[in-house]
């Protein structure tokens, strides 16, 4: 489950955010972090080439995870991303709308579950994990 990949995490629960941080990085990634999708956008707009794969809140004030991976999947076509929530009810109505491709990860989570997740989705040819 380690790596050494860059990833960006994006969650406005700062607790979470700080730990499940820290554990990514003792498995060797390099990981960015965002309170916020404004936040997250002006971290990626700042890089001239893409992280491997976001990690996003779906259910975030003022942008959704959703409205975010959007934005950024529009500069970088090939990043990855794995979406997260408490609120499984609100990421299935945006999953519908996205057509289920997209990987997901119910809150709350083991940290051993998230890196799972994660070098699955890396190691995958393809977005759907």
């Amino acid at each position: 489950m380690r790596g050494t990949e860059s990833l960006l995490f994006v969650e406005d629960d700062v607790e979470i955010l700080d730990l499940a941080a820290t554990y990514l990085e003792g498995l060797g990634y390099s990981v960015n972090k965002a309170q916020s999708g404004t936040e997250a956008v002006i971290l990626c707009q700042s890089r001239s080439n893409p992280f491997e794969i976001i990690i996003t809140d779906v259910v975030m004030p003022k942008m959704s995870g959703v409205e975010l991976f959007e934005r950024i999947h529009r500069k970088w076509q090939v990043t990855k991303v794995l979406f997260i929530s408490g609120y499984s009810k609100d990421y299935h109505a945006y999953s519908r709308e996205m057509g289920h491709k997209y990987p997901y990860l119910q809150k709350p989570f083991q940290f051993s579950s998230l890196a799972k997740k994660v070098r699955e989705i890396l190691d995958s040819s393809v977005q759907d994990v």
